[in-house]
């Protein structure tokens, strides 16, 4: 078995301490220079912006909905009608009905979801779930995978991931730790889930119906060398550019120095002219700061594809975030498809960081919407 499904195929497994590393970092500092770098200057300032909640329901008004808040639950539900008589769907929470129950709880499941994938024949992430108990046969697992891999808890009251596990010595040490934050949860629930670490471009596709309405990347903070300036004056300036975006989450609550020195770098090391160094593992996981690049007329064809490919792979889902693991926004060889979330933001696709805004909400109002 290798790290990931179809069209592609692994080394047998090797020594822990010798299984090859795919150089993610490589790809990622490539996206920097020919994606990132030109329009370094074009960030995005917006003045105000709208809660997920709110885009919807404005794209809903604009389609001429008929809106009436019901409920008293802990996320708020709508009820949405047309011609003030026939209901067309709904909005609770971060969803709609354009996600079915059942696909909702299906994507949230590692297992179900990758069963989906393999049986429409989608290239995805191999993982496996295992109870905290599990360590050994975890550990079996580690080493026929034959590649690194990342520990990971998922819960809506708890996540936390370990990435880049290359030995049998750090998986131990990595599960412990997630053994221990995962004791808070019912016994049944002390899951962690051992994928395969693929470091490549975290691409988050939006799709509605048959089409990608929106694509954005998530990209580390970096630093770029200019021959001159001491590495601790490049990553406070990197900080105050990111601070200043009000709108983009998480905030970085690391301090430079304290970046530089989980870096093994020097504060007053000078990095050559053009030199790319990034100051967080890729691909960044959801508590990484990052910036956000709208991708949506640069990614190719065959991706979009891919993308569409996985939602339908779930019956019941017509609108859907797909997060694909990709070397290049260019093509999609070598990519996989890591996880789909029906319930995704819609903010970091409205308000980018650097590129155009896009619109998934007025996307999924339409395909609700008869006969738009």
């Amino acid at each position: 078995m290798g790290p990931y499904s179809r069209h592609m195929t692994s080394a047998a497994a090797s020594p822990a301490e010798d299984r090859p590393v795919r150089d993610g970092r490589a790809l990622v500092e490539d996206f920097v220079r020919t994606v990132a770098e030109p329009k370094r200057g074009n960030l995005n300032q917006w003045s105000s912006t709208k809660n997920h909640t709110k885009l919807l329901l404005d794209s809903a008004r604009r389609q001429k909905l008929g809106i009436k808040k019901i409920g008293y639950t802990r996320a708020t539900m709508y009820s949405l009608s047309a011609n003030s008589t026939t209901t067309v769907g709904g909005i609770y929470g971060k969803l709609t009905t354009l996600a079915s129950h059942q696909a909702y709880q299906t994507t949230r499941s590692p297992n179900l979801r990758r069963g989906c994938l393999a049986a429409s024949g989608v290239p995805h992430l191999a993982g496996k779930s295992f109870h905290v108990t599990q360590e050994t046969a975890a550990q079996a697992y580690f080493q026929q995978l034959g590649s690194p891999v990342t520990l990971s808890i998922s819960t809506p009251k708890l996540r936390s991931e370990e990435h880049n596990l290359r030995t049998a010595r750090e998986l131990s040490q990595a599960w412990q730790v997630l053994a221990e934050k995962s004791s808070s949860l019912p016994t049944l629930k002390q899951q962690i889930e051992v994928e395969a670490h693929y470091p490549a471009l975290l691409l988050r596709a939006y799709v509605v119906g048959e089409d990608v309405v929106a694509a954005i990347v998530r990209l580390p903070l970096y630093v770029r060398g200019d021959g001159q300036t001491p590495l601790l004056d490049l990553v406070e300036a990197e900080l105050a550019r990111y601070a200043s975006c009000q709108y983009l989450n998480p905030a970085e609550e690391r301090t430079a120095g304290q970046i530089i020195e989980s870096l093994n770098l020097h504060p007053e090391s000078v990095l050559r002219q053009g030199e790319i160094h990034l100051l967080a593992d890729t691909p960044p996981s959801r508590e990484t700061p990052a910036w956000t690049f709208d991708v949506l007329d640069i990614v190719s064809e065959d991706l979009q594809a891919l993308a569409v490919d996985a939602m339908w792979a779930f019956p019941g889902l017509s609108a859907t975030a797909v997060d694909i693991l990709t070397p290049s926004v260019n093509s999609a060889e070598g990519s996989v498809v890591a996880t789909l979330d029906p319930a995704a933001d819609l903010e970091p696709f409205r308000y980018p960081a650097f590129g155009t805004q896009r619109f998934p909400n007025r996307a999924i109002m339409e395909r609700m919407t008869p006969n738009s």
